[in-house]
This record gives C-alpha cells, structure tokens and sequence, in this order.
C-alpha cells in the first residue's frame, strides 16, 4: 500500500516483511533487467536506493500512518544506501530468519547513526546471487569522522539560512553566527555541519567555547 510521495521517493506500507522483501527483490530484479532503459540526459543508469523498516504504525482514515518514528526510520535506511542497494534494520532481519528465499541471505553492516535517530541501528544488506553486491561504504554520519551529538528532534524549517550558511562556507574559511541567546545558532550549526559530512573527507567537528573564559 503507498501511502506517502517525497520528491521522487515513496513509501509503502506491507502486511508482513516478507511481502516487503518480495517487493524490494522484484523491484530490483525488474529494475537491473531494464537497466538499459532507464538512463539519464548524460547517459548514465538510474539506480534505485531501497530501505526496509519494521514498527508499529496506525493507519488512519485520511489514509496516511500514524507512527513517526517507524517511517522516519525507514526513509534514514532507504537515504543511506546507494543506487541499486536494499538494507534493512535488525528487526526486520528477526523477523525474516526463517523465511529468507533460498537463494538470499542478508549481510550484516554493522551499526550505524543515521541523521535525526536517536539510537544506532544495525543494517542488513539484501544479497541475490542476481542481483549487485559490492557498493560503497555505507552514508551515515559514521562514514565521515565527526564528533557532532545526535539530536532527539527532528530539525524543520530554516531552509533559508542552511542555504546561506552553506553559501558562505563555499567562499569563506570562517563564518560567524550571531544572534539572542536561545534562537537556536548552535543547534542550526549543528544540522549544517550534519549536512555538509558527505563534502568533506577529514570530517566535521563541534568545538565548545562557551565553558572558557
């Protein structure tokens, strides 16, 4: 059942993970098989990145769900993967330990922090003899080295300022956020520097001057 559209994204809810796991693997399968199809203006394959999530979710009569932390968690696995990966969380993989296809079988990644949860999840990669294997080093906040602390809420709104914070650090080597105490300069400092992890190799870190004098 679709139920949610972001961008070119959507999301979808199954009655077991199994059916999630059949999708995921006929998804890509149908996908690689029409590779050739599916290019760019530049000519190069579009691959599709692919997270599977389980948790409690209510459906409600809009038609939507009811259960942030379940979607939110599935769309950070999806967003980390790479174009024509599907991970999937610890609970998923408990779920399936006795009905994974014969011929698939589920790669342990480790735990990672992925952006705005709380907790590290441990992520599984879906493996098919048929299917691709071998991709880049997973994208969350643990590929980068960084010191930045997780935060327990979802960072809305301030589009605009990101956008110029990001702007200014392109054509300048210090930039300095100013304003009342309380209006949240560090904790928008903190969501750049989360974005902006993937540009730079040698990492992003968070110096406390308040405590000195």
């Amino acid at each position: 059942y679709v139920f949610q559209f972001v961008g070119d994204s959507f999301s979808a809810g199954f009655h077991h993970a199994i059916d999630g796991l059949r999708a995921v693997l006929a998804a890509q399968r149908a996908l690689q098989q029409t590779s050739d199809l599916l290019m760019d203006s530049e000519g190069l394959t579009l691959r599709v990145r692919m997270g599977l999530h389980t948790g409690t979710a209510e459906l409600l009569p809009d038609g939507n769900y009811d259960g942030y932390a379940t979607i939110a968690s599935t769309q950070r696995v999806m967003s980390v993967s790479h174009g024509g990966q599907s991970l999937l969380t610890q609970t998923t993989r408990d779920l399936l330990q006795n009905a994974l296809p014969d011929d698939v079988t589920l790669r342990d990644m480790g735990e990672h922090r992925l952006k705005d949860l709380r907790a590290p999840l441990r992520l599984y990669q879906v493996n098919a003899p048929d299917l691709r294997q071998n991709f880049p080093v997973i994208k969350s906040l643990d590929a980068r080295p960084n010191n930045l602390p997780a935060q327990l809420t979802s960072f809305i709104g301030r589009e605009k300022e990101i956008a110029e914070i990001k702007a200014s650090l392109n054509s300048s080597r210090l930039v300095t956020l100013t304003g009342s105490g309380g209006t949240g300069k560090t904790r928008l400092a903190i969501e750049v520097g989360t974005q902006l992890l993937p540009d730079f190799s040698n990492g992003v870190w968070l110096n406390e001057l308040a405590p000195l004098s």
